[in-house]
């Protein structure tokens, strides 16, 4: 009987513990798109309890995580390195008695579409010790309708080979075009809309590449293009 009421004493001591750290919003949902690949999400964690805390804590990925997915975790004291997964042992977040405090993750999913999670936990020990809380945070990033997908094979330049400019077939997401030539120098940047033509007359006959991006900077496309003359 004794060790039916410790055990029972003990229960109830994590339950009231595991209730002393709330997040907001609840539950945690990070959604991108792979137009929109980029998101800074904040979480608001509070502290429902008349005690302050000295707050660590752990950043898993899931087993599905994509390769090319980063993360970056910046907390009440420090913007973390990226893919760091723990706090520093020296740098604790202090937890006031009824204070709200926010962390936020930095997410790129790099235009790769899909489905995994992160879980975060939060320790009141050292090296991780003394679970206080925990909750998954789902990231979905997925294909918006009705637009292309940063990979769609459809963006293309037309005419290639080209003489004295070039346009953008299916570029309704592309807001600037850096053209380098072969040893890697920029040679040309220009801005696009719809019905841009983009100049080129100016550039010697070869083999040049074209890089497309979005308003955000993040790289659409690649392509190579071929620069003759009129004549041949």
């Amino acid at each position: 009987m004794t060790k039916y009421f410790i055990g029972l004493l003990f229960a109830l001591t994590l339950s009231s513990i595991s209730a002393q750290i709330t997040v907001n919003p609840n539950p945690l949902v990070m959604k991108t798109t792979t137009v929109d690949s980029t998101l800074k999400y904040d979480m608001y964690f509070t502290n429902t309890k008349d005690t302050t805390y000295k707050i660590y804590w752990m950043l898993s990925p899931g087993a599905n995580w994509p390769a090319q997915w980063t993360f970056q975790l910046c907390d009440s004291v420090l913007c973390y390195a990226e893919g760091a997964t723990k706090s520093s042992n020296n740098l604790p977040n202090i937890f006031p008695n009824y204070k709200t405090v926010k962390f936020y993750i930095n997410l790129n999913t790099k235009g790769i579409p899909g489905t995994s999670s992160l879980n975060i936990k939060l320790f009141t020990g050292k090296n991780c010790q003394g679970e206080i809380f925990s909750a998954p945070i789902s990231v979905v990033n997925s294909r918006p309708s009705g637009s292309l997908d940063l990979n769609d094979s459809d963006i293309e330049l037309y005419p290639n080979p080209a003489t004295d400019y070039f346009q953008i077939k299916y570029g309704s997401l592309v807001d600037r075009v850096d053209v380098y030539n072969l040893l890697g120098y920029k040679v040309k940047t220009s801005l696009h809309n719809n019905d841009s033509q983009h100049e080129i007359e100016e550039l010697k006959n070869g083999t040049y590449v074209v890089k497309m991006y979005d308003k955000k900077g993040t790289k659409l496309k690649t392509v190579k293009l071929n620069k003759i003359s009129e004549n041949n």
